[in-house]
């Protein structure tokens, strides 16, 4: 006896709407080569980390403030966007959806891992605007780096080890 979409519960897949098969997903996670893996959570979790504060700022005791990636200058926005791009091509590339040969999904990943870690580095070893403010005001303002760009620095090393590992395996196939 068939049951009609409204009488199926809502647990079981409906197969009339297109939407994602979770298991097969899952299974495809647990298919990933060690170094496929390592840069699927690294660089997703570096997305994550753009959202954390990567600087703080606070007046006194009692204001602080604090910032992303997003909203910390050119330099920020540059490591964001490219371990978005990392983990764009690192998400489509593992589920199957971007259908590129292990060489070129190497080649991306071993050009975008290491620019995102190079950006993220700048980042923190060059000062905000306003770092200077801290002299000024004898510590009363200070504007220092938060831990969402600590993160964020070991995430990029993580993505491009695993981006090293992923080329050097794809180059020994050929």
């Amino acid at each position: 006896m068939e049951q009609s979409p409204s009488e199926q519960s809502p647990h079981e897949p409906d197969p009339s709407k297109g939407g994602p098969d979770w298991a097969a997903l899952r299974g495809r996670i647990g298919t990933l080569h060690g170094h496929d893996r390592i840069l699927l959570i690294a660089s997703v979790g570096y997305v994550v980390a753009t959202f954390l504060p990567w600087y703080e700022a606070s007046i006194g005791p009692a204001v602080s403030v604090s910032d992303g990636a997003w909203n910390v200058g050119a330099l920020g926005i540059m490591a964001a966007l490219l371990g978005l791009s990392t983990a764009t091509v690192t998400v489509l590339t593992a589920f199957g959806i971007w259908r590129i040969g292990r060489e070129s999904s190497a080649l991306l990943a071993i050009v975008l891992a290491p620019a995102t870690l190079f950006f993220t580095f700048l980042r923190l070893v060059i000062d905000p605007p306003g770092a200077a403010v801290t002299q000024f005001t004898f510590g009363f303002v200070k504007v220092s780096r938060g831990f969402g760009l600590w993160v964020a620095v070991a995430l990029a090393i993580v993505m491009t080890v695993g981006a090293v590992q992923k080329f050097r395996d794809a180059a020994a196939l050929r």
